[in-house]
């Protein structure tokens, strides 16, 4: 990908006017944060404030604002590849990505490295705007999953995350878990796979098999039983079943495969 120019929070008079009866011959990605009419070859979609669209390279199109203009744009040309497919988007349409107020900073971004003259300035825009394509696919896809987190409510969450990790043998529900930051339990669940892409109980599990993974190669004399009590759980078939699920194999037959290693080495 090439980029032919960028503008983040670019404003525009009242009644502008953009009329190309033969687009242009790049792609451009458009963000509007104002309402505009704009006209997609021979259909008129009335855009709302946070719609976006790309243009696939020579679409006629036309834009009218009736008050003061504020967007984002993109134009970017391709060789052979088309952003549709590589990314999976809709074109030459409006479409509504989910927590679009955060365009305008990944745009700022791609901006102020397109206008640097610092080293491997292409190698970071590439990778700047190949990030942003990806974001704005996961979040038109699955317009909650990006939702933004307060930055309080996220130092928090990280820490109780580390409390979580790093006491294996505790059994916290997660309505005690989410009373510790006050929060409903389907908000913090929510919030907790925004942050971390995965649940507090899985997180949990996991936490628990690692830590038997360490007991079981610490001492060979060491009985399954002792390692269960020892995370918590009521009896060893618990943590033969949730050990499996997370590491493939047994308790049994994780030690044997790496007290085989250890002699080989």
């Amino acid at each position: 990908m090439e980029i032919q120019d960028v503008r983040h929070d670019f404003p525009k008079n009242a009644g502008y006017t953009l009329i190309r009866p033969d687009g242009r011959n790049y792609y451009i990605f458009a963000h509007y944060l104002s309402p505009v009419t704009l006209t997609l070859g021979q259909t008129t979609y009335e855009c709302k404030t946070g719609d976006c669209v790309l243009l696939t390279p020579n679409i006629a199109h036309n834009l009218f604002s009736k008050g003061p203009l504020i967007h984002n744009w993109l134009h970017i040309r391709t060789a052979d590849e088309k952003l549709e497919e590589m990314f999976d988007l809709p074109v030459n349409v409006p479409f509504s990505p989910g927590n679009h107020d955060q365009i305008s900073e990944k745009v700022r971004r791609i901006e102020a490295e397109f206008f640097s003259k610092e080293p491997y300035r292409e190698q970071l825009l590439d990778a700047y705007v190949t990030e942003f394509f990806i974001w704005l696919h996961r979040s038109y896809k699955n317009p909650t999953a990006l939702l933004s987190v307060p930055k309080s409510l996220e130092v928090n969450i990280a820490g109780l995350r580390r409390r979580i990790l790093s006491h294996p043998e505790k059994n916290y529900t997660i309505a005690q878990l989410a009373d510790m930051l006050a929060l409903s339990t389907s908000r913090f669940h929510a919030v907790y796979r925004i942050m971390f892409g995965t649940t507090p109980y899985q997180d949990m599990v996991c936490a628990k098999v690692d830590r038997a993974k360490v007991l079981l190669l610490s001492n060979p004399e060491m009985t399954l039983k002792y390692v269960a009590e020892t995370l918590g759980y009521t009896d060893q078939y618990h943590l033969i079943r949730q050990f499996k699920m997370v590491a493939g194999v047994t308790p049994g037959q994780y030690r044997k495969k790496h007290e085989k290693e250890q002699i080989i080495r």
